[in-house]
């Protein structure tokens, strides 16, 4: 085996190694998606097109929710490489999805925390939307939208559809602001005064709708609902 063949599958080894004893906290974001595309292309050194894919898209999680043909226009992805990173992001939120409906949470203060901590993983704007029964126990979660976050790109029919295909009987929605400070804006009372007039054809209840900083700070609509208007610090 030539020398650097040899040098790469040490280490390769090396980093495997690294992991099992100290787990990926301890890995920077281009480390981590190195070791990834390690499973993806055997044969060839992964550090430097890691470091490519985080120049294009800015971060890991850019990375991951890149779509396949936007991959592949990184030299040294093919389609099987794009193929297995948009796997393993759609498999990892199927798994955070997972997770929550086998955990009780029940009562509004308890799915609005649960809410909370889902939105800031996040390093991109996104919508979320948190499905309840009628004794507001959380049955799901999923991302709504991602991205700018506006009335008119809301997916209506998408929402409707989860929303049947769980029997929720009411919604909080959770809009993710990467950036910038906490605030209640018109943008997002045009959202949920859009969604509120489709759930009113459904018979479904919006208990709240909150907009979250990535410091974990939130403010409530919940006056749109015709409760009390609060904010959490």
């Amino acid at each position: 085996m030539p020398r650097d063949n040899k040098l790469h599958t040490g280490h390769r080894c090396r980093l495997r190694e690294r992991f099992v004893k100290e787990g990926i906290e301890s890995f920077e974001e281009h480390t981590i998606l190195e070791l990834l595309l390690f499973y993806a292309i055997p044969q060839k050194d992964t550090n430097e097109l890691a470091h490519s894919l985080l120049n294009h898209f800015g971060s890991l999680e850019g990375v991951l929710k890149a779509d396949v043909d936007e991959l592949t226009r990184i030299n040294g992805i093919g389609k099987h490489s794009a193929l297995f990173i948009s796997l393993f992001s759609d498999v990892s939120d199927f798994y955070l999805r997972s997770r929550s409906r086998g955990q009780s949470i029940e009562g509004m203060e308890n799915v609005i925390e649960f809410a909370v901590n889902q939105s800031v993983v996040s390093e991109t704007e996104r919508l979320l939307v948190f499905l309840m029964d009628n004794r507001e126990a959380l049955i799901s979660w999923q991302v709504l939208q991602e991205g700018v976050i506006s009335a008119s790109a809301i997916d209506v029919r998408r929402l409707v559809e989860i929303i049947i295909g769980t029997n929720a009987t009411q919604i909080v929605l959770s809009h993710y602001c990467a950036k910038g400070k906490v605030s209640l804006r018109r943008p997002d009372l045009a959202v949920a005064d859009k969604i509120c007039d489709v759930l009113g054809t459904i018979g479904v209840g919006m208990k709240d709708y909150l907009v979250v900083g990535a410091d974990g700070s939130v403010a409530s609509f919940s006056t749109v609902f015709g409760r009390n208007s609060r904010e959490h610090p």
